[in-house]
């Protein structure tokens, strides 16, 4: 799926934590850190890894 906004083919997406309640649908990123990690720049970011599932989750879910 294509992310215009973003400029991104989405191919695959990995939810680690997914919280459903009354108030709606959370997703939870889960990370361990270490200093290997934090110095490898082919990383994705946390926050654009859950941009990127929250667009395609929301993409998925209101398919009609």
């Amino acid at each position: 799926m294509y992310n215009r906004k973003e400029e991104d083919f989405i191919k695959y997406i990995q939810i680690y934590n997914i919280l459903l309640s009354p108030a709606g649908i959370f997703l939870i990123e889960t990370k361990n850190w270490s200093q290997n990690s934090l110095n490898d720049t082919n990383l994705f970011s946390p926050v654009r890894q859950i941009k990127r599932t929250n667009f395609a989750l929301y993409k998925i879910i209101t398919v009609r």
